[in-house]
């Protein structure tokens, strides 16, 4: 165990001053390159587990050549640290910038908050040939915008590194990066047989009803109200049943809302007779090392996390992953769900093809890795879950159909629950078509051959045409009961693209309802 808060990983490659990199490595290190040959900055989209410090270390060594140093941003001021000794172990020499510490190597990793103190980066405008800029993702702030764009002018090239590029205020990071030079992602590195495949179980917890928590547009959950919800008594109790009912010895993680709710949770664990270690951020760091110490030596098998493990802890003989954090971002859930697919220390090293690679894990002691989603009774579509990682390119409604099935077991054949979802899909929109086709042939009948006569000069003899039906919204916390002409357009328009709603009557009330307000 390192001094640091997170142990040194195997990073997809030997821990020597020899760099090997992997077909994809070299790849993305030549796309890097042709991209910053025309722009000035550029996005390297890459999966947890995949080795982006080879890559850096690479580039590095690239523009050592041109005489100009190199800097390295790591999103967190515990990462800074581990950063560093990743690159030395790597055979880059580099100094830390922090603090008290000052930097005098052509090679120098810091924090945003140490770059931004004081304008300490100024010294690294004009001097530096190219930054990194990892977990990109985070710290996306106007003050280091200005400070990279300080960078980026005097004529550093700036690399941004992440493994989850969608962020939930939905402004692109290409607006200010530009483009993409090369992606590689969870699903793509699975099936290269360069991570360990996950067995998937989706939770249902009876008492856990999330549709109160809804926010509008792209926004996650509120931390502080969901996190008072999750941990209640009966929330934290079935969640400890779960773990009681899976766990078998194996290292597996929790990740939890809040504080209160993984401290309850350690509480009733330990009633059963399960023993766990806890991190989080309200501990001093000696504490939270003592504690992921315990984890990383054995003593307990259990670690329970609130937004310490997330960024930058490799383990990689996890085994299980319980995710009791719900959360609609998807960058969020891929952070959690990629600490769980590195393959343990040398199994796949040398060996050419995918075939060999998947082999060499299937028969090791690490041949896959569990995930727990945790979810609520509606099964609330706007979560995200294991499903829109492992297939994301996968229609969304026919992902929420394999999240909304009721599993008595493990997902393991996600593709042929997919198909059968697909053909379902398929049928029933067959039916409905059918249906929809039938009543238009009915009414048109009626239109045709039912006559009625009157004298055409008599008064209307009391005749009133019929009331039109005035539909109101039927289901929804907020909503329910509503004319649909009081419901807001937003939520009218995620009734008819994501809801399960098949009452297509009342669908096509909506559909008129949107029209009119255009």
């Amino acid at each position: 165990m390192s001094g640091n808060l997170f142990p040194l990983d195997d990073d997809a490659g030997s821990l020597s001053s020899q760099l090997i990199l992997h077909p994809f490595q070299q790849l993305a290190v030549d796309r890097v390159l042709n991209t910053l040959a025309s722009h000035r900055s550029c996005l390297c989209l890459s999966a947890t587990g995949t080795g982006k410090t080879e890559m850096i270390v690479s580039l590095i060594q690239t523009y050592a050549s041109i005489g100009r140093g190199a800097l390295v941003i790591s999103p967190l001021t515990d990462l800074v640290a581990q950063t560093a000794a990743r690159l030395r172990s790597r055979g880059i020499s580099c100094g830390v910038e922090q603090g008290t510490l000052k930097s005098g190597e052509d090679v120098t990793v810091a924090s945003y908050l140490s770059l931004l103190s004081r304008r300490r980066y100024e010294k690294y405008v004009g001097t530096v040939a190219i930054c990194f800029v990892d977990e990109v993702h985070l710290n996306y702030s106007k003050n280091s915008q200005q400070m990279l764009g300080f960078l980026r002018e005097s004529g550093t090239k700036i690399v941004g590194l992440t493994a989850s590029p969608e962020r939930s205020t939905g402004d692109p990071l290409t607006d200010w990066y530009g483009p993409v030079a090369f992606e590689y992602g969870i699903k793509e590195a699975t099936d290269d047989g360069y991570l360990v495949e996950a067995l998937l179980w989706l939770t249902v917890l009876e008492d856990l009803d999330l549709s109160r928590y809804e926010q509008g547009g792209n926004k996650d959950f509120e931390a502080g109200e969901l996190g008072r919800f999750m941990a209640r008594e009966k929330s934290v109790q079935a969640i400890a049943s779960l773990i009681e009912q899976h766990w078998d010895g194996l290292p597996s993680v929790v990740f939890c809302q809040g504080i209160a709710q993984s401290e309850l949770l350690r509480e009733v664990l330990g009633r059963k007779g399960i023993q766990s270690a806890i991190v989080h951020s309200e501990m001093d760091k000696d504490e939270r090392q003592m504690h992921l110490s315990d984890f990383e030596n054995g003593r307990v098998d259990i670690i329970l996390n609130v937004g310490c493990l997330t960024l930058g802890w490799d383990c990689p003989k996890l085994r299980k992953v319980f995710i009791a954090k719900p959360t609609r971002s998807p960058s969020k859930y891929i952070q959690m769900f990629g600490r769980g697919t590195r393959t343990l220390p040398g199994v796949i090293n040398g060996l050419k093809t995918a075939a060999e690679r998947k082999a060499a894990i299937a028969a090791s002691d690490k041949p896959f890795f569990e995930v727990f989603d945790i979810t609520d009774t509606c099964r609330n579509n706007s979560l995200i879950t294991a499903i829109d990682v492992v297939r994301p390119d996968t229609d969304k409604l026919i992902r929420r159909r394999v999240q909304n099935r009721n599993l008595s077991g493990p997902l393991k054949d996600v593709d042929a629950v997919i198909e059968q979802e697909r053909k379902q899909e398929a049928q029933e929109q067959a039916a409905r078509d059918a249906l929809t086709a039938a009543e238009r042939i009915h009414l048109t009948a009626e239109g045709k051959f039912v006559h009625y006569a009157r004298d055409q000069y008599a008064a209307a003899e009391g005749e009133r045409p019929k009331p039109k039906r005035r539909w109101v919204m039927l289901f929804g916390k907020a909503h329910k009961g509503k004319p649909l002409r009081d419901v807001p357009t937003g939520y009218l328009h995620w009734v008819l693209r994501e809801s399960n709603c098949r009452n297509e009557a009342f669908l096509e009330a909506i559909r008129r309802e949107v029209a009119g307000r255009r």
